[in-house]
């Protein structure tokens, strides 16, 4: 069983708070202050499974009958879980009364993007499914890292696409294309006739709209895309600066054009609805 389902489960005996839906597009997440493909050199814990050994030697003779009599299965208390840390040097923060585990993990840095100088990195996450991250010691990740807003350190989180990756990874190979432009900046979109949620960007858009016109213009350029079947429109990458942007569906205008602004080396997404 692995620590992040005990986490859930087990650690705290109920559940924790999912990723706000939608997940973060590989757009959102390259905004992030500190962008990274690297190697875990050293974590403390190495792993989920290290720490979650620790608990259970941790546990009194009672309580490991009672999880053999479970099948393994045990939701471990608040004290269990703070004794398997504290054997292994662990640190934690208290969430609503509740003891959360802080795994502390140093990268060497394969490749940096944004916000690293030098070759090695130091970051503190919550060793929790989505508000933080279990890394693995010898394995490679692409990081998505932010401050903590209460200490300040290098932390990141499983909802912010941070994931292990190896050197042909999608996410790492657009993030190599987007560091490699420079002065331009992604622009792309999606319609949707979901009026509820066509603002949210998802892995496949909700009731997608084929056959919208856009037109992105500015006084020394002028592009122009149509939707198919997936309802979405990608620019690609355009020269930074302040463009309108207008879609057409039927003849009709989908709203009065928007000033947009591009920025290098960034996204921009621009979401249209269309009723049916």
């Amino acid at each position: 069983m692995r620590l992040a389902s005990v986490l859930v489960v087990s650690l705290a005996g109920g559940a924790f708070g999912m990723c706000p839906p939608p997940s973060r597009s590989i757009g959102q997440a390259a905004e992030s202050e500190v962008i990274f493909f690297g190697r875990v050199r050293q974590a403390t814990p190495k792993s989920d499974q290290h720490l979650l050994k620790s608990i259970r030697e941790a546990l009194s003779p009672d309580r490991r009958a009672q999880e053999k009599a479970n099948g393994g299965d045990l939701a471990f208390t608040d004290a269990e879980i703070r004794a398997g840390a504290k054997r292994l040097g662990v640190r934690g923060t208290n969430q609503d009364g509740e003891f959360q585990p802080i795994q502390v993990t140093q990268f060497e840095i394969i490749e940096a993007f944004r916000g690293i100088n030098g070759h090695h990195v130091t970051l503190h996450a919550e060793m929790e499914p989505h508000a933080g991250y279990v890394f693995a010691e010898g394995k490679s990740y692409l990081v998505f890292a932010f401050p903590d807003e209460s200490t300040g350190k290098l932390t990141t989180s499983g909802c912010n696409r941070t994931h292990e990756a190896g050197t042909n990874d999608s996410d790492l190979r657009v993030i190599r294309t987007m560091f490699g432009e420079k002065h331009r900046g992604r622009l792309y979109g999606w319609v949707s006739a979901d009026q509820a949620m066509y603002a949210f960007e998802f892995d496949h858009v909700p009731k997608p709209v084929a056959g919208v016109r856009i037109l992105v213009t500015s006084d020394s350029l002028a592009l122009e895309r149509t939707t198919g079947a997936e309802g979405t429109f990608d620019f690609s990458f355009v020269p930074e600066g302040t463009y309108s942007i207008s879609a057409t569906f039927r003849g009709q205008p989908l709203g009065p054009p928007r000033e947009i602004t591009v920025k290098s080396q960034s996204w921009l997404a621009v979401p249209y609805y269309a009723p049916e």
